[in-house]
């Protein structure tokens, strides 16, 4: 159990960060890919979809229904911690 016990500072940085973009039609596969990556690996996943920016943004809550990962809205110049 001892080794699955993070420090703050191994959780505030992630080591990698990956990028996943897709149509508005992908949001299923994108979800269904969320749901097997596990919290505690020190990734961020950055998702981009392709929307209508008048369009209002309900990602967010969406996607967090498919994975135990923390989803936020990123803004523009945003620290990934």
């Amino acid at each position: 159990m001892a080794d699955k016990i993070q420090t703050r500072r191994e959780v505030s940085r992630p080591n990698l960060v990956v990028g996943i973009g897709a149509s508005a039609g992908g949001f299923e596969a994108i979800a269904n890919f969320l749901e097997h990556i596990e919290a505690g690996h020190g990734l961020a996943l950055i998702v981009v979809f392709h929307l209508d920016a008048q369009t209002p943004n309900l990602l967010p809550s969406l996607l967090a229904k498919s994975t135990p990962l923390q989803v936020v809205e990123a803004i523009d110049g945003m620290d990934l911690s």
